[in-house]
């Protein structure tokens, strides 16, 4: 199959604004010591990396495997090119990251907590069930993202059991299911990963892929203006606070939506005008992008580390921006040339059946053992974690010693502050709330939390491990994304309380902003 340009190059676009994105966190950690911020603006649209991703990996699939579906002798060759093209450079990858965090950062967090099982979930991206993807990855913690691409190449996968005429009408199934779902407010196809509406961008990278091999080039120029000026809105729209990111219905309808318009522009334009010429760097960044989104957070985390006591006035920090940004697409390109490409050369001369159904089994194999051990251990940490009732749970009253009845499981409120809510945003009726709770009697153990709003329980979230290293008693933050999030709808302007559940069936609440909740 025709490797197009315009694909490389997008994939070069995209893993470039999701490091320069994830530079600008670098800039949110160094708070005031950054006289100048210079990509402040990145922090509304540089996320849509990942969803212009997501849309190239359907249109990829689509494009490479479609003239085999229906076709089940291929089956297991296509999981096999799939299940390689993802795992064994991010398996160097992130045992490259996790000896960076134990000899450098001496960050210790992930043998605290729970350990072996928390690190074989982040290794082979093993879900504790089939609802939304959890993933809280200690080392590669962009790795969220995969375990997306893994669900769509095991749902891909189906396509080669049935014929290739019903690929279309699924497609279209399957969106509605996704659309009539959320519409309907269906909760529990709203909690089924298969209907999640990050996979409407799979859908559309499929369906794009589709008009491709059907030589569909018409509408080529008006549908790139579109997605770039759908793009342009988008940020305008984030920047104002109409939309969040937090929401993945938000983060369809931003950049979700424009991805698809602008991968069929370009692609439709090279199909149409023959190949661009595309600059050879660019070409060759898109080749090392998979490389570049795995490796730079751990790059830029080596040298914020070595350049601690450098100073960030404009100009010096200047070159601390170029240092990190170039340094981090060098080393992905590095990882790319000397360890991705020999990888997928030497698995490409492995194209029996019996040594692919051996490679898919083991796999397989291993997920399904890791998800049932990591469920059980879930369970033995917090066992009411993922018991709550939102009917069901009230607070009576705030204070030392009061009883919360929930579920049958009685906790009381103890005068303990367990953490801190360190990012509010109201819009309209809408409150972000976003934080960490952490247990440092214990080893520091990542908590639970319990948002309440006037006095009932709203929602519960489960611990989540982005905690990277303690310095003089303070635990800082792999960038700016917080401990826990959430998005609670009709909460502006009431009582809105949070807490973290202590092991021992306590609850403390948190330390929170002198003007919270907004109102």
């Amino acid at each position: 199959m025709v490797r197009l340009n315009s694909i490389q190059a997008l994939r070069a676009i995209a893993a470039i604004v999701v490091v320069i994105y994830h530079f600008n966190a670098v800039e949110i950690y160094l708070g005031d010591k950054v006289e100048t911020p210079f990509f402040s603006l990145l922090y509304f649209f540089g996320y849509g990396g990942v969803n212009l991703f997501f849309v190239i990996s359907g249109f990829i699939i689509t494009w490479v495997h479609h003239r085999e579906l229906g076709d089940r002798t291929r089956a297991a060759s296509y999981l096999r090119k799939r299940l390689v093209r993802l795992f064994p450079v991010y398996w160097v990858v992130w045992i490259a990251a996790a000896w960076i965090s134990y000899s450098l950062l001496k960050d210790d967090y992930c043998v605290d907590t729970g350990a072996f099982w928390h690190l074989f979930q982040s290794a082979f991206l093993v879900q504790t069930n089939l609802v939304i993807p959890d993933i809280h990855n200690c080392f590669v913690p962009q790795a969220w993202s995969l375990s997306w691409e893994l669900l769509f190449y095991c749902s891909f996968l189906l396509f080669f059991f049935v014929r290739r005429e019903v690929f279309a009408p699924v497609l279209i199934l399957w969106t509605c299911s996704i659309l009539g779902g959320h519409a309907l407010d269906l909760p529990f196809l709203e909690q089924l990963a298969i209907f999640s509406p990050l996979n409407l961008q799979f859908i559309g990278g499929c369906v794009v892929g589709v008009l491709a091999l059907r030589h569909e080039t018409r509408f080529a120029v008006p549908s790139l203006v579109l997605g770039l000026a759908w793009v342009a809105v988008s940020i305008a729209l984030n920047a104002t606070g109409r939309l969040s990111v937090d929401l993945d219905w938000h983060r369809v309808i931003e950049f979700g939506f424009a991805s698809i318009f602008i991968v069929y522009g370009m692609v439709a334009l090279e199909m149409k005008m023959g190949e661009r010429n595309f600059p050879p760097w660019l070409i060759e960044l898109g080749n090392a992008s998979y490389s570049i989104y795995l490796t730079h957070l751990a790059t830029f985390l080596a040298l914020r580390r070595l350049l601690a006591d450098m100073p960030h006035t404009i100009g010096v920090h200047a070159i601390y921006a170029a240092l990190l940004i170039l340094a981090a697409i060098l080393i992905g390109w590095l990882v790319y040339r000397y360890v991705e490409a020999p990888i997928l050369a030497a698995f490409r001369g492995v194209s029996n059946n019996s040594q692919s159904f051996g490679y898919v089994a083991a796999c397989l194999l291993l997920t399904i053992a890791g998800g049932a051990v990591l469920t059980r251990s879930y369970d033995q940490i917090i066992p009411t974690a993922f018991a709550f009732d939102s009917n069901n749970g009230s607070l009576e009253q705030a204070g030392p010693n009061t009883i919360l009845n929930l579920n049958g499981v009685r906790l009381s409120v103890t005068d303990e502050r367990q953490g801190w809510v360190s990012k509010v945003r109201a819009t309209g009726e809408l409150l972000e709330i976003g934080g960490w709770a952490l247990d440092r009697v214990r080893n520091r153990t990542a908590l639970s939390v319990l948002v309440f709003v006037d006095g009932k329980l709203v929602q519960a979230q489960a611990p989540m491990h982005q905690f990277r290293a303690v310095e003089d008693g303070v635990t800082f933050f792999d960038g700016h994304r917080p401990g826990f999030r959430f998005t609670l709808p009709d909460a502006v302007g009431r009582d809105v309380r949070v807490f973290a559940l202590l092991p021992d069936n306590r609850v403390g609440e948190l330390y929170y902003p002198p003007d919270f909740p907004p109102r």
